[in-house]
């Protein structure tokens, strides 16, 4: 039903806007360079050592979020975002001109997660 659906109004022809709408998810790979390289290493420190004036908050059951905010600790989360081509992705899929409102780095562990 969904994909006579999808195909009758057309959404957009990119597959990974049919995934989307057929499963809810698209797997977009990521490519290796220099911004992903410094975003693991960026990552790697943050989670043992955030620097003065950010913390880890529990913000839900065996989450937890960086605060007070995630874009100002380093300009390299949307910097990553922006050499991945995240945006453009984001248009193919979902054939609308959606914009960036928030970035979160959450750390989620195994066991009762997310909101109640």
């Amino acid at each position: 039903m969904k994909e006579q659906y999808f195909d009758k109004y057309k959404f957009t022809s990119s597959d990974a806007a049919r995934d989307l709408y057929l499963n809810g998810y698209v797997h977009l790979g990521i490519e290796e360079d220099e911004t992903q390289k410094k975003l693991l290493q960026l990552l790697k420190e943050l989670r043992d050592n955030p620097k003065e004036g950010f913390k880890w908050v529990e913000k839900y059951p065996s989450s937890f979020d960086l605060y007070p905010n995630t874009y100002s600790y380093d300009d390299i989360f949307l910097d990553f975002l922006f050499s991945q081509g995240l945006p453009q992705k984001v248009r193919d899929c979902t054939g609308a001109q959606l914009y960036l409102g928030d970035v979160i780095v959450r750390v989620a562990y195994p066991g009762r997660a997310g909101v109640s």
